[in-house]
């Protein structure tokens, strides 16, 4: 059926002729509507068409008659022509095709003829061939089979070589028959014999052989071929071995010369002796009391290898002596060279010989050629390595010695105490009338630094004396008159005041002291009997009292800092007064009497004169450890040999671009001590942990090294460590303070966890709690002690007292700290805590040096009177204590903590009430 087109393509009109107009109209009429009439007229529409469609022909040939005419004439000629054609193909065809006499089959038949004759010719041929090949390699194959029976070696292997390539060129036929599986199997097997037979005879010619402690190489010219009596030469045997089997002959060979004869000659100096004859040439190495230089053995060995081995190498193997360069030059460098770096300098010259010599015999080796020399190279750094190895040793020996066991062996140093310098830093002065203390008439004038009173506060972790920066008590003054200081009033008038004649006349000799060399005495610890009795320390010397000025090396590394001395407060000046006058003493059993700080009184300075120093106080000492001393005692040698070596022409002739010669060990000289820095603290850090004094005389040997780092950078300055020294003296000096502070601080914890069985002095009055409380007391006091009495033999003093007075600061805030938290204390209860208070005033005597002197703990625990007042005011009535705060005798209490107090010991009462109002008032104003 027609396809149908669809609606929105578009259409175009159709021509059509009558009969499809007519069979258009055919189909479109429906068979009811069929008729004869109807189908007449269809015929008659078809019969008019063609009769017009006839008319239109005859019309046109009509027209133009020639033109029909001549078109006749050629389909009539071309009819013609075809019946021709069509007749002569036929013939054709039959003289192809005809089974008898046509061309096609009988040539067919011809062809089938000559393949048959072309595949029998080739079957002849390959016959032929694969005969005359197979007779060639029964030829050789017989041949090769004599040849190895009769032990002619060297012409066995030419007929291998040829029965090889016979085999391998064998026909296509031949090869894949069965016979050539036989005859491969039997090349095989006599190829494997004659092999066999050549190493055999290999073995015999180069023969390597030890017996006792001499290692013969014997190489023979000629050797017999067993069992026949055939000779074979050295030179034959390496010309009929195959490439293969005679590399890994060569392999070996390598090998077992530079392991048996070349590193043994190297590692154990044992000389080689060579012998020749006309058959037998050996080398032998033995021991021998006169020996030459393992170089001079080596050139033997060479020498005769060349002559006896080398030449007899087929071309192939021309370039094997070249393979023995590397492993030689590196043996050299590795057992001969390197180990033989000399510890002293007097040792060079006899090992730069051998350097050189070794430089030679590299040369000697190379035979001309252009190669890397790594011996030449490794001896224009002849000087870097000897430092290297001796940077090495000298490491070495100090792990060793930083690392090892603790012997407890310490020497005593002495040192010069040089007091810093006045600060005059944001300070004030301060205008008091002591007459209303009632030690003098006149008024005086004190130079008070204001962040005195915050320094203590933030080092001590509690709030310190409020007096000293209280805005009321204080005077702006800048008069010129007042540039001189009442030394007096403070009961420290003893030294009173140098003039200028006599400032001048001490100038000179203070400058001589001070330019003076550290002191240092060996003193055994064992000879530390009581440090009580005798602590090591000058009776004359007194201790230093610490500066004003905070550490700032201390502050940055974020290390505990060191104590200030509170300024005299009024229960100070009180005590004093009390015992100028004779007066009984209202607290008998923990005097709060103050000592007499030996303290000089500071002088304000003029605008026109800059601040004097202060006289240095008498030497102090201090122990260190050996450890540390010999420790310096290796970083000293390490210079001393570094410069010794840059002084020295002994590397003139070696041409090094990387380091001046000595350079590099003067370098290594701060690393030896930047080592002990390192290690010690790792290698003990069970120790220091648990030994409050070894931590102690770490932070000493510490110290110590730092300040005798300063020393060796003067005596031995060089460019390359200028930088390093001080790097080094910082480092160490920051660490010994730090392990300092840390041994602090774990005493100061230590005492806190003692006092946590005190259970913050609650209810005391009942005998259990009591009784713990005071065991707890005097398990601080015992704990005190101890470390005292270790660290008073350890430390120098000024370091003793600031250590000591910190812990014990620290004890009395938590033990005030408890006390003054309380909120009610019952007469009871009062009695015992002034009783528990008592068990710490034998502190006092850990800062008494000398007997019959004072105590100096005022200058190095701030807390400490306002601590023995404690107890007494616990003990005291409510008019004591109105009395002393009237009196201005309470002024290192804050208002709110006496009030607590009050409010604690006394009951509800008009008189506490006017009390607490007169103390929320605040501390009176001096007259």
């Amino acid at each position: 059926m027609a396809f149908e087109l669809p609606d929105h393509l578009p259409r175009r009109g159709l021509t059509q002729d009558n009969s499809t107009q007519v069979l258009t109209k055919i189909g479109q009429t429906r068979h009811t509507a069929l008729n004869a009439s109807l189908a007449a007229s269809w015929v008659n529409e078809l019969d008019l068409s063609i009769q017009a469609t006839e008319s239109r022909i005859c019309q046109k040939i009509h027209d133009d008659i020639p033109a029909f005419e001549r078109y006749l004439r050629s389909s009539t000629s071309i009819q013609a022509r075809l019946s021709e054609l069509c007749t002569t193909v036929e013939a054709l065809t039959d003289s192809l095709n005809n089974s008898k006499t046509g061309i096609l089959p009988t040539l067919l038949e011809m062809l089938t003829a000559h393949e048959t004759l072309s595949a029998q010719t080739n079957d002849s041929q390959g016959l032929l061939c694969a005969s005359t090949h197979l007779l060639d390699i029964r030829r050789d194959l017989c041949e090769l089979s004599d040849k190895v029976q009769q032990g002619q070696l060297p012409e066995a292997a030419r007929a291998c070589v040829r029965l090889q390539r016979l085999i391998t060129a064998a026909p296509d036929p031949l090869e894949r028959a069965d016979i050539m599986k036989e005859i491969q199997k039997k090349y095989r097997t006599l190829s494997d014999r004659l092999q066999e037979q050549l190493n055999d005879a290999y073995a015999r010619s180069v023969l390597l052989s030890s017996a006792g402690n001499t290692i013969t190489l014997t190489i023979l010219s000629s050797t017999n071929v067993p069992p026949t009596s055939t000779a074979i030469s050295l030179s034959a045997i390496f010309h009929s071995l195959t490439s293969d089997p005679l590399t890994t002959r060569l392999s070996g060979f390598r090998r077992d010369l530079m392991h048996k004869i070349v590193d043994e000659v190297l590692r154990s100096l044992r000389p080689i002796t060579a012998t020749d004859s006309d058959c037998s040439n050996t080398v032998s190495l033995s021991l021998s009391s006169t020996s030459p230089t393992p170089l001079q053995s080596l050139r033997t060995l060479m020498t005769f290898l060349n002559s006896h081995f080398f030449a007899h190498l087929p071309h192939a193997q021309a370039s094997f002596p070249a393979t023995l360069y590397i492993p030689i030059t590196s043996a050299i460098l590795t057992h001969l060279l390197k180990p033989s770096i000399p510890s002293s300098l007097p040792a060079l010259p006899s090992f730069l010989e051998t350097v050189d010599e070794a430089i030679d015999f590299e040369g000697s080796l190379l035979s001309g050629e252009i190669r890397d020399r790594p011996i030449r190279s490794w001896g224009n750094d002849v000087a870097g390595h000897y430092e290297k190895k001796r940077r090495e040793s000298f490491l070495r020996q100090a792990r060793g010695i930083i690392s090892g066991p603790e012997n407890g062996s310490t020497s005593m140093v002495e040192v010069a105490i040089q007091q810093s310098p006045d600060t005059f830093n944001h300070s004030v002065m301060l205008e008091t009338d002591v007459d209303a203390w009632n030690f003098h008439d006149e008024t005086t004038q004190k130079l008070i630094d204001p962040s005195t009173s915050q320094t203590i506060q933030q080092q001590s972790g509690h709030p310190g004396n409020a007096h000293t920066s209280r805005p009321d008590d204080q005077d702006h003054d800048d008069s010129p008159g007042d540039d001189e200081v009442a030394s007096d009033e403070w009961g420290w008038g003893d030294d009173g005041d140098v003039d200028d004649g006599e400032a001048g006349k001490n100038d000179g000799a203070e400058k001589e002291r001070l330019s003076q060399d550290t002191l240092q005495t060996e003193v055994q610890s064992s000879a530390l009997d009581d440090p009580w009795d005798d602590d090591g320390w000058s009776s004359e010397s007194q201790p230093p009292l610490p500066s004003h000025d905070p550490d700032p090396d201390r502050e940055a590394s974020g290390s505990m800092p060191k104590v200030v001395p509170k300024m005299a407060t009024r229960l100070e000046k009180f005590s004093a007064k009390s015992k100028g006058l004779g007066s009984p003493n209202p607290y008998t059993g923990m005097s709060p009497v103050g000592p007499q700080v030996a303290q000089t009184p500071l002088a304000k300075p003029t605008r026109s004169h800059p601040p004097q120093r202060k006289k240095p106080v008498d030497r102090e000492t201090y122990l260190v450890s050996s450890r540390a001393k010999k420790a310096l005692e290796i970083a000293e040698d390490v210079m001393r040999e570094g410069h010794k070596l840059l002084n020295s022409d002994v590397f003139a002739q070696y041409s090094s671009t990387t380091t001046v010669p000595g350079q590099l060990l003067i370098a290594a000289a701060p690393s030896i001590l930047d080592l002990h820095r390192a290690l010690y603290p790792i290698a003990h850090s069970s120790s220091l942990a648990r030994d409050p004094n070894l931590a102690m005389l770490w932070s000493n040997d510490c110290k110590f090294l730092s300040d005798e780092v300063a020393k060796l950078r003067h005596r031995h300055e060089l460019a390359s460590t200028e930088e390093r020294w001080p790097e080094t003296a910082d480092r160490l000096k920051a660490l010994g303070e730090l392990c300092y502070d840390d041994a602090v601080r774990r005493q100061q914890e230590a005492v806190r966890n003692i006092l946590v069985g005190a259970q913050h002095f609650v209810e005391v009055s009942i005998s259990e709690q009591f009784d713990e409380c005071k065991s707890a007391m005097e398990q601080v006091l015992q704990e005190i002690t101890s470390v005292a009495h270790q660290w008073k033999q350890t430390l120098a003093r000024s370091r003793y007292v600031q250590a000591v007075g910190l812990i014990v600061d620290d004890t009395l805030f938590q033990v005030m700290d408890d006390i003054l938290s309380l909120e009610d204390i019952p007469e009871a209860d009062s009695e015992r805590l002034s009783e528990l208070c008592e068990v710490l005033a034998p502190l006092e005597e850990l800062f008494v040096f000398v007997p019959g002197e004072q105590s100096v703990v005022g200058s190095y625990v701030p807390l400490w009177y306002k601590f023995s007042y404690l107890s007494w005011l616990i003990k005291g009535s409510i008019a004591d204590i109105s009395y002393l705060f009237d009196q201005g005798m309470l002024v290192d209490y804050e208002t709110d903590e006496l009030v607590r107090l009050v409010r604690a010991l006394f009951a509800e009462t008009p008189l506490r009430q006017n009390t607490i109002a007169k103390l929320a008032q605040g501390h009176p104003l001096p007259v």
